[in-house]
């Protein structure tokens, strides 16, 4: 599968974009590649990988990514697999 990468001003303007359709204030925490990118530590991701500490903002999140068009990927690519991913947000 082939993926497409996101560097730090497209990781930028979209977390932006997203904060703008909140309701509400969600802490989220960047790891991964993007977190890396954000430290200088590297120039691009295949994927941007969040954590929330409570459900509620897991659910406050989830909703906003789908109100903007997001879809829940369903069917994960096997190498999703190997690591554990429970779903993902495209």
């Amino acid at each position: 599968m082939k993926y497409r990468r996101f560097d730090l001003s497209y990781i930028d303007a979209e977390l932006k974009k997203i904060g703008k359709w909140m309701p509400e204030s969600v802490e989220i925490i960047l790891i991964g590649g993007a977190n890396m990118i954000y430290r200088g530590l590297k120039a691009a991701t295949k994927d941007v990988d969040i954590v929330v500490a409570r459900s509620n903002d897991l659910n406050t999140l989830s909703r906003t990514l789908k109100d903007m068009g997001y879809i829940e990927i369903i069917e994960l690519p096997e190498d999703y697999q190997k690591l554990g991913t429970s779903f993902i947000n495209a």
